[in-house]
This record gives structure tokens, sequence and C-alpha cells, in this order.
């Protein structure tokens, strides 16, 4: 949308203006942050001459993009607790066996004593 405004000559608020709303609300539909209605795409293939389903495919194609990004990134974020969570058990584990080590060791060096004090 961006590209289509400039190399129209338009600015932000007159295509906002052309389409009925703040200028604030244009900059939120074209960078992405809310997705395009069918009465916006209408008012915008006027404005452009373009099809609406032009616009009416982008959105789409864009906010199938942000959805994959949101789950990617979700299971970034369950990849990285599942990391956390199996290091913590991993030093769980291991300082377990080593304090079973330790207590065999013990148990060992005192039977020794025993014997070598016998």
């Amino acid at each position: 949308m961006q590209v289509l405004r400039e190399t129209h000559g338009y600015n932000k608020k007159q295509i906002a203006d052309k389409l009925g709303m703040t200028p604030q609300d244009y900059i939120e539909l074209e960078t992405s942050l809310v997705a395009m209605t069918p009465e916006q795409a209408y008012q915008l293939a006027a404005v452009y001459n373009i099809h609406q389903e032009y616009f009416l495919e982008s959105s789409r194609q864009l906010e199938l993009l942000l959805t994959r990004n949101a789950v990617v990134q979700q299971q970034q974020s369950e990849i990285e607790h599942f990391r956390q969570f199996m290091f913590i058990h991993k030093e769980l584990f291991l300082d377990s066996v080593w304090k079973k080590k330790t207590e065999v060791n013990d148990e060992n060096v005192s039977d020794e004593q025993e014997i070598t004090h016998q």
C-alpha cells in the first residue's frame, strides 16, 4: 500500500481522507496493524483504479504471514521453556547421582576403615 500511495503521489492524510478515516487509522492499515475490510479494499480499488481483489488477497497473505510468525514465536518460546526444564532436571539428576555415588563411596571408606581398625 505504501508503494502504491507513494507512486501515485499521495501522502497518508490524503488517502485517509479518501477512505473516510483518521490518518492514524490509515497508518495502522498501511502498516498491517489492523486487517483490511472488504469495504476498505473496495475504496482503495477506486482510489488507485485497481481491482479490489488485489487488496483483499494482499491482506489475506499478510494476515497468513503474521499468523505463521506468531505460531513460530510461540513454538520457539515453548522450545526454550522445554530446554530450561530439561537443563534443570538434568542438573537435579546429576546432583542426585553424585550424591548417591558420594554416599556409596563414604560407606565403602567407612567399611574399609572398620576392617582396617579391626
